[in-house]
């Protein structure tokens, strides 16, 4: 047999090798001859291609030399048996056989050996799937590579993947093919997979960023590696492109005001863009770029980035426009149509070379407005049009010296301008004063306040213009407006106050208006003014105020540089101070108002008033007559008569006159004096002597006006004092022989009497120690022969007490005279006691109740009693029926003592009465009030009435019988009552007996009597009783009976007498 020898023997899975073939990666490998019997002496060994059936096979012959040794027949080497070279040119599988002939010419052929020669290897290339550069760019971290020419009898397929040029980073990929050229064994970091141009595989990993060196290789079925590919130089890159900015353009950017905005505003159809592409990788660079725009339509600009030229271009259907990279890698963008006007939202998007796209970047909203606004409009604010009578001609005139503008015809919205996008211009002549300043806007309105405007450039005639400019940066300017500063005021008007209805007095009063008007039915004056007040509209006339609506007219009157006007107001001035304001306006509407005054009114004047502050008529100071009396006569400010007016403000204004008249023939005049103007009075004394009499005092008063009004006043002098007073008392008991002592009384309040009362007494006053009452009397009607009664003491006199009584009486002009000196003395000594005397009916004409004072006799008679020690001297006992009106009297004599002369009791029969003619007839029923009036006699009189509580009552009327009466048995824990119930007559008694018991009062509950009610009740105990009372009764006033009941049925049990 031949064997290839195992150091020749390469196979790549020895454990795993196909008994079958034998592989050898050696061109030349050795072989040996095993087996070989000696008899052999030649050997031929047979080489054929497995595959190439038809083809002759090679053959070699080796021949056996002595040494042991085989000789090749055809290079005639020597070769040990086991060092057999054999030269295979190709690579491939070929079938290998071994004949041995032995030298008798036998011959026996060897099993055939397979053997695999595989010395070439193929080598692999390696790329990214679909792409053919051998430099390439992956925006993948885990890219695709495809393998192909790979040897087909490869097993093992190896990449090296080297970053940069560190072969110590390098990432080694591995896969172990089946010999069928399936994947036996995977990468752990990767994945092979066998497709039908070879192999492909993609990391399991991403690669990092970076460039990488990468390369195959190939290991054999005979464990011979491939050469490397050629490298393939990649670039792993997947981040994405940086997000890119677009802006406008400044070029483009027409907002306005910048500084206060925060859109931007173009006024260019076809504005700049600029965008920033943050195009810093050089090895993965933009290749196109996406301009998006949102607005008047949706509009999408496409570039792509031309390799040759280095500039962007509009390619396809992409919406045409101009871009441009400039120096500064920053691209900008034109549209290549016209935008109309509206707001435009851009976007842009970038792609780099592997066609990644970056993030949108953020919005640019731009507002296209190539429309320029509507001309504004200004002029003075209406505030500062200061034409008095707002006339259209002279609206441009103003007395503000720092005038304020409003400005109108600026629609914010509509032509989209910013507040702060509107200045003023002010110039005067060639002069700039104000150039360029922003107005202010508030509420919707736009105005401008100037600043001491006419202080820095004086009076005069001023232009004014508005620029408005729209946020797209468009102006607009309104019209020039020319105005004029007038702040110089006219001279002043100047009054007349003495013409017309004005009257200029002497008055020397300070502050006291001297200007007095007239009492004309219409108020005249006249004011002289300027020539240029040359029309009534400019001159105003005021009175307290209220503006004058009637016109001045122009009086013909020639006074140099003067215009005359006279106004005439109708209405009713007011009393008192009134103000005359005149005001003159010039077409600026200055003003000059300096012609103001005030001037009187007076009130009709009225009647003068004479205080007679001193009058001493005893009935009050405001009594009449007026009265001086002797005590005043002596004192001259008590003969001092004040003169006022009811109204004070014309006491500047007024002169006065007092005349004394006797009679109506005969008066002196009086010295008058006016007082200070704080008294607004004047004063007129009466002389000291003037004898007592009557008199009239006559005032006149005069005002500036010459109006006139007189008041006379009577009034009497008495300086005739009165008589003096005299008191004593009325009724006195005892009186001591000395006249000095005081007098006794038992009286607590005792009557006096009042005497040498003069006759023209007005009041008398009467003062008592002890007693701080003030007695005052006015009463004098009862007086006679100069004497009074008075008892009027209204606190008691106590006893063993002396009083002192003054007394003082004053006449009707305030004379007074007094006892004072000589004072009346009394002493309260104490009174005897008395008792109430009693009354009660005769017990033998008293029925019914004894000693209720109720009797039914026809003749009662009534007993007295005086129970005090005090002997009655006189008396009478009044009966008085008030509804019958009618009352009977007994005198005391009629009293019929009933134990002797001295007896204190007595009888008095009421039937002789002497009214009653017919004594026989039963005495007068009725409800009499009894009343009593005794006099008794102790040391003093006294007289003592009485009016008993209790009426007597004569009544023989017969009560009605009960009715309706009901029985109820009740029976409660053992106790039995009956219960009776009933209606009976008013002022009736009724009483219940049961048989063998005595009558029952029923009575209310309260104890109360039931004689005024119509109904009663009661309930009494019953026990083991079985019948009802043996009778019910009522009882009147008079004699009792009993009644039958007619309105219910009898009861068996109930005996009921007549």
């Amino acid at each position: 047999m031949i064997k290839i020898n195992a150091e020749d023997h390469t196979p790549y899975d020895q454990k795993n090798e196909d008994p079958n073939i034998k592989i050898t990666s050696k061109r030349t490998p050795q072989f040996t001859f095993d087996e070989i019997d000696d008899v052999v002496n030649k050997v031929t060994v047979s080489v054929s291609k497995s595959k190439d059936k038809n083809a002759d096979p090679k053959t070699i012959k080796y021949t056996k030399i002595p040494e042991g040794k085989w000789k090749n027949d055809e290079d005639d080497q020597r070769y040990n048996s086991n060092q057999i070279p054999i030269l295979f040119q190709e690579d491939g599988e070929y079938n290998m056989t071994l004949k041995a002939e032995t030298t008798g010419g036998l011959e026996a052929t060897s099993n055939r050996l397979t053997l695999g020669v595989y010395v070439n290897v193929i080598r692999p290339s390696i790329a990214v799937k679909g792409k053919d550069e051998r430099r390439l760019l992956s925006g993948t971290a885990k890219p695709t590579f495809e393998i192909k020419n790979v040897d087909p009898h490869a097993r093992e397929i190896n990449i090296t993947a080297t970053p940069g040029e560190s072969e110590e980073t390098a990432k080694k990929f591995q896969a172990v093919l089946n010999q069928d050229g399936s994947i036996k064994t995977n990468s752990d970091n990767g994945f092979f997979e066998k497709i039908e141009s070879g192999y492909q595989f993609i990391p399991s990993k991403n690669l990092d960023e970076g460039k990488y060196s990468i390369v195959v290789s190939v290991i054999n079925e005979a464990r011979q590696p491939s050469s490397d590919s050629s490298s393939l130089a990649l670039i792993i890159d997947t981040i994405e492109p940086a997000q890119p900015s677009i802006v406008l353009s400044e070029a483009s950017n027409t907002t306005h005001p910048k500084d206060s905005l925060h859109e931007k505003w173009t006024s260019s159809r076809k504005p700049t863009f600029t965008i920033d592409l943050k195009d810093n990788n050089t090895d993965n660079p933009i290749k196109k770029v996406e301009v998006m725009v949102k607005g008047v339509g949706n509009k999408t600009y496409i570039a792509q980035k031309n390799n040759s030229t280095n500039q962007f271009v509009t390619e396809g259907e992409s919406e045409k426009g101009a871009f441009s990279l400039e120096i500064n890698k920053k691209l900008t963008f034109t549209p290549g149509d016209e935008w109309g006007k509206g707001e435009y939202s851009l976007s842009v998007k970038t792609y780099n070379s592997v066609d990644q796209p970056s993030d949108v970047s953020k919005k640019e909203v731009v507002n296209v407005n190539d429309d320029q606004p509507d001309r504004p409009k200004i002029e003075l604010a209406h505030a500062d049009q200061t034409n008095p009578l707002k006339e259209k001609s002279f609206e441009h005139i103003t007395k503000n010296g720092s005038p304020k503008f409003a400005i109108s015809n600026i629609d914010l919205k509509k032509d989209n301008i910013h507040e702060k996008a509107v200045t003023i211009s002010i110039t005067k002549g060639s002069n700039s004063i104000i150039s360029g300043t922003k107005v202010t806007y508030e509420n919707g309105h736009f105005f401008y306040n100037t600043s001491n405007l006419q202080g820095s450039s004086g009076d005069g005639e001023y232009n004014a213009t508005v620029r408005v400019i729209n946020k797209a940066g468009i102006p607009s300017t309104s019209d020039p407006f020319d105005f004029e500063i007038d702040t110089t005021a006219p001279n002043p008007p100047e009054i007349d106050w003495t013409s017309g209805s004005l009257v200029t007095t002497t008055v020397t009063d300070n502050n006291v208006l001297k200007t007095v008007a007239k009492r004309d039915e219409d108020f005249v004056f006249q004011v002289k003014t300027d020539k240029e007040i040359d029309d009534p509209k400019y001159i105003t006339a005021k009175i307290n105020n209220n503006l004058l609506t009637k016109p001045p007219k122009k009086i013909d009157k020639k006074e140099e540089g003067k215009n005359i006007w006279e106004f005439t107001y109708t209405d009713l001035l007011p009393k008192g101070s009134n103000r005359l304001s005149v005001e003159v306006k010039d077409k600026a509407g200055n003003t000059n108002n300096s012609a103001e005054s005030d001037f009187m009114v007076l009130n009709e004047l009225p009647a003068p008033k004479i205080d007679m502050a001193h009058n001493t008529n005893a009935e009050g100071k405001t009594s009449t007559p007026y009265m001086i009396n002797k005590a005043n006569m002596g004192k001259a400010d008590k003969r001092k008569l004040n003169i006022s007016l009811d109204d004070n403000t014309l006491f500047p204004y007024v002169e006065m006159k007092a005349e004394l008249m006797t009679s109506p023939d005969s008066s002196a005049e009086l010295s008058i004096k006016k007082n200070h103007p704080d008294n607004n009075n004047w004063t007129v004394e009466i002389p000291e002597r003037q004898a007592d009499g009557k008199y009239t005092l006559k005032v006149t008063a005069t005002d500036v006006l010459t109006m006139k009004k007189e008041t006379e006043v009577d009034f009497e002098v008495d300086t005739t004092l009165t008589n003096t007073p005299v008191i004593e008392l009325k009724n006195s008991g005892t009186k001591s022989s000395d006249s000095t002592d005081a007098q006794e009384t038992t009286q607590t309040k005792p009557v006096f009497m009042i005497r040498k009362i003069p006759n023209d007494i007005y009041k008398i006053n009467i003062q008592i120690s002890g007693d701080n009452n003030d007695y005052e009397i006015k009463n004098m009607s009862d007086v006679k022969d100069n004497s009074k009664e008075w008892g009027g003491i209204k606190k008691d006199l106590e006893d063993d007490k002396k009083y002192s009584i003054t007394v003082t009486f004053t006449d009707k002009a305030g004379n007074t005279s007094s006892n004072a000196d000589t004072p009346f003395k009394i002493k309260k000594i104490v009174p005897f006691v008395f008792k109430d005397p009693t009354l009660i009916l005769d017990p033998e004409t008293d029925s019914g109740t004894q000693g209720d004072f109720k009797t039914n006799h026809d003749k009662p008679v009534l007993l007295f009693k005086n129970t005090s020690d005090a002997k009655v001297t006189e008396g009478k006992l009044t009966l008085e029926n008030k509804t019958a009106n009618k009352s009977y009297t007994y005198p005391f004599k009629d009293f019929t003592p009933t134990g002797g002369p001295d007896s204190k009791e007595y009888k008095i029969d009421l039937i002789k009465n002497d009214s009653l003619t017919d004594k026989t007839a039963a005495f007068p029923e009725g409800k009499y009030e009894v009343t009593v009036e005794l006099t008794y006699d102790n040391n003093e009189t006294y007289q003592k009435q009485t009016t008993l509580n209790d009426p007597l009552i004569i009544n023989r009327h017969k009560p009605s019988a009960v009715s309706d009466v009901t029985y109820t048995f009740n029976e409660t824990d053992g106790v039995k009552t009956i219960n009776i119930t009933g209606k009976k007559q008013k002022n009736t008694d009724i009483f219940i007996q049961f048989d063998g018991q005595t009558e029952i009062n029923i009575k209310k509950q309260s104890g109360d009597s039931l004689f005024s009610d119509n109904t009663f009740s009661t309930t009494q105990p019953w026990g083991n009783r079985k019948t009802l009372p043996s009778s019910l009764k009522t009882k009147s006033a008079t004699t009792p009976r009993i009644l039958r009941s007619t309105y219910h049925p009898r009861p068996t049990s109930l005996n009921i007498r007549i």
